[in-house]
């Protein structure tokens, strides 16, 4: 199996609809864009690079002593770093790319390794974390999976269907993946499915497209998503 070298990239755009100037919201001292690079670097996973789309963004991240990459608008978060990996990394030196999503801003550094884990096996090209359903969290995307094994016998879920409607599932999907760099590539090429644009989830562009994605299932670890002002208000009461 060839060597999996990875870097972990944080798409970040500045205008959100429900949450406006979102990435340099007030978490503490910091905007919460430098907080989610913080917790990025802690991991001690690979090096770390956020892909913005705007010059305030990556002087944030530069004068913390960070790396940014401006890109043009993206559809999703995923097209962004697909743009973004090529130009940070054009000699193709990294074959692997974690994306944490900017938005949050207290995720566990300690469990990010452990995204990387089902690559191990070949027919695995994305991962994602996954967690057992929760009733009282509003909002969450919900997944359909199966448990399976690798060759270790160790055992990952096989995804097999994301939505944000409520129905039958034993998972919700927290927001971090890791993609081979080449089917990131390809995801970047491929046209919106109709299923992704009804839903906004830019994983139905891979599970349209019969990808294979892996969920690592993970705990009570605390992942506050920041899409609201009242999230915002949540994130702040939880601490820095």
């Amino acid at each position: 199996m060839p060597p999996i070298r990875p870097i972990i990239m944080i798409p970040s755009r500045m205008n959100s609809v429900r949450l406006p100037n979102k990435p340099m919201a007030m978490i503490g001292t910091e905007p919460m864009i430098v907080h989610v690079w913080r917790r990025a670097c802690a991991a001690h996973v690979a090096p770390v690079v956020v892909v913005c789309d705007h010059e305030d963004i990556a002087y944030t991240i530069t004068s913390v002593g960070g790396h940014a990459v401006m890109t043009q608008n993206h559809a999703t978060g995923s097209d962004r770093l697909a743009q973004g990996i090529d130009l940070f990394d054009p000699q193709g030196q990294y074959t692997h790319v974690i994306n944490v999503q900017g938005d949050l801003p207290h995720f566990p550094s300690s469990v990010l390794g452990s995204i990387l884990h089902p690559f191990s096996m070949p027919c695995v090209d994305m991962t994602t974390f996954i967690q057992p359903k929760d009733p009282s969290v509003a909002g969450a995307v919900h997944v359909r999976a199966q448990t399976m094994l690798d060759q270790d016998g160790q055992s990952w879920m096989q995804c097999i269907d994301f939505t944000r409607h409520d129905w039958e599932s034993d998972y919700t999907h927290l927001g971090v993946y890791a993609f081979r760099r080449s089917v990131l590539k390809q995801f970047s090429q491929w046209p919106q499915t109709q299923r992704e644009q009804s839903e906004s989830l830019e994983q139905l562009r891979m599970m349209d497209r019969n990808i294979f994605i892996a969920g690592v299932l993970l705990g009570k670890e605390t992942f506050i998503s920041v899409d609201t002002p009242a999230d915002l208000q949540r994130a702040r009461a939880y601490g820095v």
